[in-house]
């Protein structure tokens, strides 16, 4: 074993999709799966105590180079500075022959005790941010993963794309495969493949479908594309892309209260004129009043998800039960 290779890798920020994909990466190196599953220990939150972390950092690798030990948010976990301490001390142990992956769900600030060891810690350490993309970034990182299949696909389908997943990486990928098939890898993606695809909502659930049922005060054809939905995408997933959906409403809307049309919504907000058009005519069905409403209602149930008194998938039922009562 390379005496310079890494020990502690340092994965934070919110993109889950691409640590993920990292965290596969690193475990194919231990062989097949066979020896995958002899070899990797994902410490369970209830699990976790130093004593067990040492004896799983200490254990021998069998029949691979290494053994791979994760630990989620343990910057979170561990609040007093003693056991700080005696963590940190436990890293500076671990040899070569495991990889201990440390992944945090959010980028860590520059003040983080355990960031501040990592930069400090040399050949020792690795450190990864995998923050949010913007949707710039995020359609740089779709032509990137189309160009890795050796087809192109021009910026404007790209950030059309960007703009219906709303940046989220694991989403984008299942519609990237989509447009690969369709254009059967022999030619570029074009905008209106994306728009002829994907259309802001498949065709067993549609994001745009949804809001018009509930401006209509539709309650069972709400609920019905809402489950839909449901059947795509992960609760909380849809949850925070609904809550942009509903950004952007505002911000059209105060484009319409100010005589502009769809055109000056596309040019202000810098979003694709198909997705303008159909967020301009949604607006003009919705009060400016009552799209603060649900603005603040998102953050309401936002908190009660985090404090663990209510799940996602209640919470959008709640909201799209009480949107159109």
């Amino acid at each position: 074993m390379n005496p310079s290779v890494p020990v502690v890798y340092l994965l934070h920020g919110e993109d889950d999709y691409e640590i993920f994909n990292f965290i596969k990466s690193v475990k194919s190196r231990l062989g097949d799966e066979t020896a995958q599953e002899m070899n990797v220990t994902w410490v369970e939150n209830g699990k976790f105590n130093l004593e067990s972390l040492r004896s799983f950092v200490s254990a021998v690798p069998f029949l691979a180079p290494r053994r791979l030990v994760i630990l989620e948010n343990s910057s979170k976990k561990i609040k007093k500075k003693d056991l700080q301490e005696k963590f940190l001390h436990l890293l500076n142990s671990i040899q070569p022959s495991t990889a201990l992956l440390l992944v945090e769900d959010s980028t860590l600030k520059s003040t983080s005790w355990l960031l501040k060891w990592a930069q400090k810690a040399g050949e020792h350490s690795f450190i990864r941010n995998f923050p949010q993309k913007n949707r710039e970034s995020f359609a740089r990182w779709v032509m990137k993963t189309v160009k890795d299949q050796n087809v192109e696909i021009d910026h404007e389908a790209a950030m059309l794309l960007a703009e219906n997943v709303g940046e989220d990486s694991r989403m984008a990928s299942a519609e990237i495969e989509k447009l690969l098939a369709y254009v059967n890898y022999s030619r570029a993606i074009e905008a209106v493949d994306v728009e002829n695809l994907v259309a802001f909502g498949s065709s067993e659930g549609d994001y745009f479908a949804l809001i018009n049922a509930i401006a209509a005060q539709n309650n069972q054809q709400a609920m019905k594309e809402l489950h839909l939905l449901l059947s795509e995408r992960e609760p909380i997933s849809l949850l925070s892309s609904l809550a942009g959906h509903f950004r952007l409403l505002i911000q059209v809307r105060e484009v319409l209260e100010d005589g502009g049309m769809h055109k000056t919504a596309a040019d202000t907000l810098k979003i694709h004129p198909y997705r303008a058009k159909k967020l301009f005519e949604q607006a003009q069905k919705l009060s400016m009043s009552a799209l603060e409403g649900v603005h603040r209602q998102f953050f309401e149930y936002d908190r009660q998800i985090k404090t663990g008194r209510i799940t996602p998938i209640l919470a959008l039922d709640l909201m799209v039960s009480a949107l159109t009562s």
